[in-house]
């Protein structure tokens, strides 16, 4: 693959990452990086992708919304309705499971009846502890009823719904039943650079002795005319040529083709003694520091083998941006 073929449209994902004030989204902002010109109508937002994004859960809340009939938006009357009940060594996979309550053909000496949770097919999928029976036959006084749960592994934390469920209460439950959902979405995201395969030699800076996941980390000139906003991305970075104050200019892009800065112009010999001048792949941050946006970049080499790396540095600055 050509190195002008990274730069080709890509096919949209089905999370909305970014949108531009005043302008067309796919819009750039064309200031240079020493433009003294107001940008402020073409400041742009930055979408972070974090486990907290329902956009990550889209279909699973959608299968959830057929299932239960509605989700609901607020603490709407009747969405209190619901007993939580914790089955331990129950060593189920991780993950999030739904379906209906049913009475077993058990009863124990006081005439209470064993309650089993059967999946939306109807197979049994888990049985109360008998010590929960009479608890259940006060709380929930019925079988038929709506359940959701997640797994991890060991134990599950199961939800009898009575009536009327909010969406919110659905989402912090997909999120403790899908661990690496985030991970895994930003694994196939990475790959979208469509970084060539070849021959890579590994070039990570070291810490305190350690091999960090990046190779350098450069400070992003120019943020606060193109961002408003804190923020984690994937990205790459591009020399500009025709830049007219310094041909030697390395522009910066999210991996959404959204300019946001240079590097900084004291970096720049740096930068080139570590690249020659080629492109890098990026992991960017955005952050507020002394009451002004504030960026940094960490390069990655022009090489899918990054791919890993890239996203294990993601999820570090996430971190970060959360503290």
């Amino acid at each position: 693959m050509g190195i002008f073929d990274f730069f080709k449209p890509k096919p949209a994902d089905n999370v909305d990452y970014t949108y531009s004030r005043g302008n067309n989204p796919e819009s750039k902002p064309t200031t240079t990086a020493n433009d003294s010109a107001s940008t402020e109508n073409q400041l742009t937002y930055i979408f972070t992708v974090d486990k907290d994004n329902p956009e990550l859960y889209t279909e699973d809340l959608d299968k959830l919304r057929e299932f239960f009939g509605r989700l609901y938006k607020t603490a709407a009357k009747g969405t209190e309705d619901k007993y939580v009940y914790n089955i331990r060594n129950i060593a189920k996979p991780v993950g999030v499971y739904y379906g209906r309550t049913m009475y077993t053909e058990e009863v124990n000496r006081n005439g209470v009846k064993g309650v089993a949770f059967c999946l939306d097919d109807d197979t049994v999928f888990a049985e109360l502890d008998r010590t929960l029976w009479k608890r259940y036959d006060t709380e929930a006084a019925t079988d038929g009823l709506k359940w959701i749960g997640y797994s991890d592994g060991t134990d599950m934390k199961i939800t009898v719904v009575k009536s009327k469920v909010q969406e919110s209460y659905v989402l912090s439950i997909l999120i403790k039943g899908n661990p690496k959902r985030l991970k895994q979405y930003l694994e196939k995201r990475v790959q979208k650079l469509n970084l060539p395969k070849g021959p890579f030699r590994a070039s990570k800076a070291v810490y305190a002795g350690k091999y960090s996941n990046h190779n350098g980390k450069y400070y992003i000139a120019g943020i606060n005319r193109y961002v408003d906003n804190s923020f984690v991305t994937f990205g790459y970075a591009r020399r500009e040529p025709s830049n007219p104050f310094n041909p030697k200019a390395i522009a910066i892009y999210t991996d959404k083709n959204q300019k946001i800065g240079y590097i900084s112009e004291k970096e720049l010999n740096k930068y080139y003694a570590e690249t020659g001048g080629n492109d890098r792949a990026l992991v960017i941050i955005g952050y507020y520091g002394d009451f002004r946006l504030c960026g940094d970049v960490y390069t990655f080499s022009w090489n899918e083998a990054e791919y890993t790396y890239m996203v294990k540095q993601y999820l570090n600055l996430l971190d970060k941006l959360n503290e």
